[in-house]
């Protein structure tokens, strides 16, 4: 199990708790500048996964770029 949370206090109070019920889970982390999940760019959320070992589409990709 992955969390992906939204990098502002509430995602972090989210994060606690996932951490207090599964221990085992992993936890990516979004660039704090983007403080959201959605209002991060397609790019970096491709960047985080693939750091991760998620396996990333690039179709996916260059579709949610406009391309």
């Amino acid at each position: 199990m992955y969390v992906l949370a939204d990098a502002d206090e509430a995602g972090e109070k989210l994060r606690r708790q996932f951490r207090r019920v599964f221990p085992e889970a992993g936890h990516i982390y979004i660039d704090r500048a983007y403080r959201e999940v959605a209002a991060a760019p397609i790019w970096h959320l491709a960047h985080v996964l693939l750091r991760a070992h998620f396996d990333v589409r690039i179709e996916s990709f260059m579709r949610g770029r406009g391309e």
